[in-house]
């Protein structure tokens, strides 16, 4: 795992899981820096979607991901909008339905503080 947290916090945090919590942990020195934010930490979420999550369970580890979206614009809540939005920058889309697509995006938090960071 690459984030640290107490034992205590991460019991808090688990409670929201899965769920459309995403919390931003501290990075450990072993993560990788291409899935940090500038201030060294890392946003891990545990899906929901039974897709998603299928797709995980599947593979036999968390993966990575990025929001549909371009930075600034509107997230893309369709696989077809994805196509559009992206052409021939990913290299495969998984074909199917978002939740529900007049949601907001997710909640992060902060692990340490609590804080909501959107």
């Amino acid at each position: 795992f690459c984030a640290a947290i107490d034992t205590a916090r991460w019991q808090r945090i688990q409670r929201d899981w899965p769920g459309l919590y995403t919390w931003i942990f501290p990075a450990t020195k072993s993560c990788p820096r291409q899935l940090c934010n500038e201030g060294g930490g890392i946003a891990v979420r545990v899906t929901a979607h039974p897709v998603a999550a299928a797709l995980s369970k599947l593979c036999g580890h968390a993966l990575v991901s990025t929001s549909a979206n371009i930075s600034g614009e509107a997230a893309a809540k369709t696989w077809q909008a994805v196509e559009t939005v992206f052409k021939d920058t990913i290299d495969y889309i998984v074909r199917g339905e978002v939740s529900d697509p007049d949601s907001n995006p997710t909640i992060i938090r902060d692990a340490i503080s609590g804080k909501r960071l959107r």
